[in-house]
Order: C-alpha cells, then structure tokens, then sequence
C-alpha cells in the first residue's frame, strides 16, 4: 500500500501549477509586454503624399522628395533629441523649416502636414497676414509658390518626451513681405527680426503651442529674407 502512496505523492508533485498550465497551452500571452513607444516612424512617402493633397487644393506644383534635404532635417532633428519641447530653429538655415512637436503616440506624417495644412482658414491672402495674429506660416511655407522639393524626419525624442517633426524647403517660402502666391506687401506673414539680430543668424520664426496636459503640441516655422532665394 504505501508503494502506491508514494507514487501517488510523486505525480502530484511532478504537475504543474495552474500558472504554469496556462503558460503550455497559451505560449508567451503571460509574458507579453506591450512596448513603451509603439508608434510607427513616418516614412517619406507619407511626408510627400500629405504635402502634395494640400498643393494639389491650389493648383500648385507638386514638390518632389530631396534625399539631401531629408538628410539635413533628419541632422537637426537629431541635435535636438535631448530637448525636444523646446523648439528651436537650425540656425542660418538657407531652408525653410517647418518643426512639430507632440507627446501623444497618434501623431504621424499625415496628421502633422494636414495640421499644418488647416492653417489656410487664418490667412488674409488679401492682406497677406495672419488673421487676429494667429499662426498660419506653416500652411503659407507648404503652398509657397516657389518652393519645389521637400525633405521631413520624424524622430522618437530622447527620455519618452514625445515625438518630433522637421520638414526643409528649397527654395525657402515665407519671404519677408511676399506672398506665398506671389506678390509683394506691406504685412509680412512671418515679421522679420529685430534690428539688433538683423545680422546674426536668427531667422524670423512664428510659433504656436495648443492643447492641454493630454495633447500638448508646439509647432514653429521660419521666414527668409528674399536674398536667401
């Protein structure tokens, strides 16, 4: 009798638990961790078809890709990993630039341009000004009639701090004084500097911040001189 005891005894021991039940019919669903940061990086693709939807609205040229200009928006992206929110312009950049900064993982190419792109209802093409000083340089520097090629990033900035955008543009748009669809005027959408930096490497910029704790984002865009064209 005890033979069979001790046998008993055995097979119970060598069962596994219900936890370890679970892990044998369900592989790796225990053990599975979503990932921290799980957004998808823009593609170019994605930059260039967002682009082109809102010059395709106005009859513009369309842009085309420029690997170099990528390149050098992907470089000052890159600076700036460490301190993303706080956005700031390459300087002496001979480009134009458009920057967007967002913590919330839904934010794409797509959705950045066409953020950009809704700009058009606080421009005054009569004027040339943003209405009730609000920030339409962004819409204006992606219908710029002169500009022809286009190079964005998208990067994951450094300590979870979010997600930032940079887009490069040649030739520049926002020109000081001049329309995006031509023309030359008193109101200058993006108000060149001072003076006092009138000769140093500070482009006139034009920000904006919006949203809540939840969805905070700040976007910033640059203006030229017209003999950066």
């Amino acid at each position: 009798m005890w033979r069979f005891a001790a046998l008993a005894i055995i097979l119970l021991f060598s069962l596994p638990n219900h936890a370890d039940s679970v892990r044998l019919s369900r592989p790796g669903k225990l053990n599975r961790q979503k990932p921290l940061l799980a957004a998808k990086l823009s593609t170019p693709a994605e930059f260039l078809a967002a682009h082109n939807k809102i010059r395709e609205i106005h009859n513009l040229t369309l842009l085309a890709w420029d690997q170099k200009l990528a390149g050098y928006a992907r470089w000052w992206a890159d600076t700036r990993l460490d301190n993303c929110r706080k956005l700031l312009h390459s300087p002496n950049s001979p480009y134009g630039e458009n920057l967007f900064w967002a913590l919330r993982d839904h934010w794409n190419a797509s959705k950045v341009v066409k953020y950009w792109g809704d700009e058009r209802n606080l421009y005054d093409p009569n004027t040339n000004e943003c209405i009730n000083n609000s920030v339409c340089g962004h819409f204006t520097q992606i219908v710029w009639n002169a500009t022809q090629r286009v190079g964005c990033a998208h990067v994951l900035c450094h300590n979870i701090q979010g997600h930032l955008f940079v887009c490069s543009y040649d030739p520049p748009g926002n020109i000081y004084y001049h329309g995006p669809f031509g023309g030359r005027f008193n109101k200058s959408i993006v108000n060149p500097p001072s003076p006092n930096n009138a000769s140093s490497t500070i482009l006139g910029s034009q920000s904006g911040i919006t949203g809540n704790k939840a969805n905070y984002i700040v976007s910033s865009t640059t203006g030229h001189p017209a003999n950066k064209t």
